[in-house]
């Protein structure tokens, strides 16, 4: 097994200034470069740059020149943390197919001559070039950094939406990986397909907000009125809904179990269609809550659930949920996932419509005071901080390599 390998005592990154291009917006769904970003910017200056708009969603929004605004020229705001300075920068538009050739060179001439700017503005040097974004390999190089980081989360060019630009999102993301100091990658399968283009690719999973989450099972954190009137035993999953929720395991689970609530919370994308669980009276679809009431939302659930397809995709994916149930003290029942294994017993894998409802029932009726303190132990030795430190170690590794 591939693991993060460091010093008895890692060393901290402190003092120095990072600039992340990320490949969401800030105020979106939390996900790993937010929870590294927020604990960084604790000791070093962070400059979190927000995936850039395409034209024609920023015209729909009554945008209809880059002239108008001087917020779509440039947009920085400070956000507030414990430490030292994290500040968000929100792009100019792009143009759409950024992948294809020749947008993608328009598209990030465009991108780095603004970072530039608003790199010299505040001041940044010698800074850490962190990128989470496959398409950002025309800035690496060309900003002046002192060492360059890619940290890859999915297989991204293998996602169903991205079918169509598969093999132009491969070839820059492999140029991405070949210029960089350093690769991340959140599953052991996905670090030995990237490294063959960067020996410096090392497997860093997610970790978790632990103490977030644990608040579920305190007494002083009060059930969510939206769940009041739902009927239990509730099988949930709060994230982003899209092409990975498994629908037709859902529907088939629903259709042998009406007794039982099935609960999906989360933002959808457009390719997920709640309403194919018209049919299913038992299946509850919620929108976004915010990050800091899932607990109260945990809290009603009696299983948390990962229903996504197994596909060509997936068999990358390492899910952000899995610590978070167990955080929360909450059995987990997943599907066949190639990252679930390194759980052992502490999740429980259906392969099947009839499989997956007796571990879900089993999950329920083996869900004691003691199992719970277990899980919520497992998740405290994960946390993002912990993965954070062994992380670091590698970046500062890349810095004495570096000339």
């Amino acid at each position: 097994m591939l693991e993060l390998q460091s010093n008895p005592e890692p060393q901290a990154l402190e003092g120095r200034d990072i600039v992340c291009i990320s490949a969401s917006e800030w105020d979106q769904n939390w996900l790993s470069n937010h929870q590294y970003m927020s604990r960084l910017a604790e000791r070093n200056r962070v400059l979190y740059v927000e995936r850039p708009r395409n034209l024609i969603a920023a015209g729909k929004q009554g945008i209809s020149s880059l002239s108008k605004t001087n917020r779509i020229r440039s947009r920085v705001r400070p956000v507030a943390t414990s430490g030292q300075s994290l500040l968000v920068a929100t792009p100019p538009p792009v143009f759409p197919m950024r992948f294809e050739a020749p947008v993608i060179h328009a598209n990030q001439y465009m991108l780095r001559r603004w970072l530039r700017r608003v790199i010299a503005e505040h001041g940044f040097r010698d800074f850490i070039l962190w990128s989470y974004s496959p398409d950002a390999c025309f800035l690496h190089g060309n900003l002046g950094e002192a060492v360059g980081v890619y940290s890859i989360t999915d297989d991204h060019a293998s996602y169903k939406g991205s079918r169509n630009r598969e093999s132009s999102m491969r070839k820059w993301e492999q140029r991405l990986i070949e210029k960089v100091d350093v690769v991340f990658a959140t599953a052991e399968n996905l670090v030995e397909l990237k490294r063959k283009h960067n020996p410096n690719c090392f497997y860093a999973p997610h970790g978790v907000d632990a103490e977030l989450f644990a608040n579920s099972m305190s007494a002083e954190t009060l059930p969510t009125e939206q769940l009041g009137s739902c009927q239990k035993p509730i099988v949930g999953f709060i994230g982003l809904l899209n092409c990975r929720i498994d629908v037709q395991l859902i529907q088939a689970c629903a259709a042998k179990r009406p007794d039982w609530n099935f609960v999906l919370i989360g933002p959808q994308e457009p390719e997920f269609d709640s309403r194919l669980f018209a049919s299913s009276p038992n299946v509850i679809v919620l929108g976004r809550c915010d990050r800091l009431d899932v607990p109260r939302y945990l809290k009603q659930f009696d299983v948390g659930f990962i229903p996504y397809i197994v596909d060509e995709h997936t068999r990358y994916l390492h899910p952000l949920k899995v610590l978070e149930y167990l955080a929360a003290g909450l059995p987990v029942v997943s599907t066949n996932l190639p990252a679930i294994k390194q759980y052992g017993g502490q999740v429980a894998v259906g392969k099947s419509v009839d499989e997956t409802i007796h571990q879900l029932s089993a999950a329920m009726n083996q869900d004691g005071e003691k199992s719970k303190a277990m899980r919520q132990r497992f998740a405290m030795n994960q946390t993002w901080s912990c993965r954070l430190q062994s992380m670091n170690q590698h970046i500062l590794d890349a810095m004495e390599r570096t000339p």
